[in-house]
């Protein structure tokens, strides 16, 4: 079961339910408001488009409470990312551990009109036992200006 809300994005809004545009969130349009045909799950996407790279939307969680799952060891990350033409379109899957300043694991992506997963995973630095709570974020960045990014089923667990 994914930490994350929404991660589907089937519960549709403009900009889609549990995520937020983050890094360079002025340039940044995303939405899971429309029915897709290209839906690679369910019946929705969230599509990205940005006017500068590196725009990013977010997710923050609680991935880990000590009284809850102590065996909580490492994060991972996935989605499906594809263009929406046949044109590359490149961006970035990252998780953060937040309680640790500037700690993430990023994988960078080029995907074209195919659905490609992609994937990452980040270590917990201390035992699961000295963590009261683990606080982390999934972020996927777009590094290709004014072309769509499609997102499916991003998860983390």
């Amino acid at each position: 079961m994914s930490f994350l809300v929404n991660p589907g994005f089937e519960r549709h809004s403009t900009g889609g339910v549990g995520w937020f545009a983050n890094n360079l969130a002025n340039s940044l349009g995303y939405n899971d408001s429309s029915i897709s045909p290209l839906a690679r799950t369910g019946d929705r996407v969230l599509v990205m488009r940005a006017s500068e790279t590196g725009a990013s939307i977010a997710q923050d969680f609680i991935a880990h409470q000590a009284n809850v799952n102590p065996t909580v060891r490492s994060l991972s990350a996935f989605g499906w990312f594809r263009s929406e033409t046949d044109e590359t379109v490149a961006g970035a899957l990252a998780i953060w551990d937040l309680n640790v300043s500037d700690r993430a694991v990023t994988a960078p992506f080029e995907v074209g009109p195919t659905w490609t997963l992609v994937t990452c995973t980040l270590d917990t630095l201390s035992p699961p036992s000295k963590i009261e709570i683990w606080r982390a974020r999934v972020e996927v960045y777009l590094n290709t200006i004014d072309k769509d990014l499609l997102v499916d089923s991003l998860n983390a667990f």
